[in-house]
This record gives structure tokens, sequence and C-alpha cells, in this order.
């Protein structure tokens, strides 16, 4: 087993992303393409089987009203 953690963007600050790559933990950052070690998105539509980048795409002005409805006081 390795320990992976999947980034849903590719925003990770840079001292974080080292200490987790330093313990062998394997990062998929959020691109849309690219080798399904290294993409969240490829590994979820190559080795799952589900176009989870779609999903937000269909799903993004819900997601966007259900988040705002949340955080609004």
């Amino acid at each position: 087993m390795l320990p992976a953690i999947l980034l849903f963007s590719t925003q990770i600050d840079s001292d974080v992303e080292r200490r987790y790559e330093e313990n062998r933990w394997l990062m998929l950052k959020g691109t849309l393409y690219g080798a399904t070690t290294e993409s969240t998105y490829s590994f979820c539509r190559e080795v799952v089987g589900y176009d989870l980048a779609d999903f937000f795409s269909r799903n993004s002005m819900r997601i966007r009203s259900d988040i705002v409805s949340a955080i609004k006081p």
C-alpha cells in the first residue's frame, strides 16, 4: 500500500508538498491530463473509470450554490 493524496487543484504550499514527498506519499494534483500517477483527474478517469472533471463541470453551479448557502450568515 502506498499512501496517497488526491488534490482537486494544483495549489499546494511547496513546504507541505515537499514534506509529503519526502515521506513517500504519492501526490496526485488537480491537472486534467497527465500520467495516472500525477493527475487526480487522469487517475479517476483511467483507473477508477469515472470522469471526475466532467462531474465537477456538470455540477459546478449547484456546488457553488451549496457552498455559498453554507457560508452565508
